[in-house]
């Protein structure tokens, strides 16, 4: 059992204020529970992080859209692909 196994609903908006290692875990889930074109909005991560970050977002299907970096933070917002 996951922690959000009881969230079955498709969603326009997920967000999560998660350190990276806990991001990379979610992804997934928010790539099935988001709609097309839907916004997963992530902070909590560090700048340095950040590149890692997209590519493992863009491998579940995830476009980054923006990012914002502040002092050693980072938070970014991707778009579910509708490809």
């Amino acid at each position: 059992s996951q922690p959000f196994d009881h969230l079955t609903e498709s969603y326009h908006l997920i967000l999560a204020n998660l350190r990276y290692p806990t991001l990379l875990k979610v992804a997934a889930w928010a790539r099935d529970h988001l709609v097309t074109g839907g916004r997963f909005l992530v902070s909590g991560y560090l700048a340095e992080e950040a590149q890692a970050l997209e590519t493992q977002f863009r491998g579940e299907g995830f476009i980054l859209e923006a990012t914002l970096v502040q002092k050693r933070w980072a938070a970014g917002r991707f778009a579910l692909s509708v490809v």
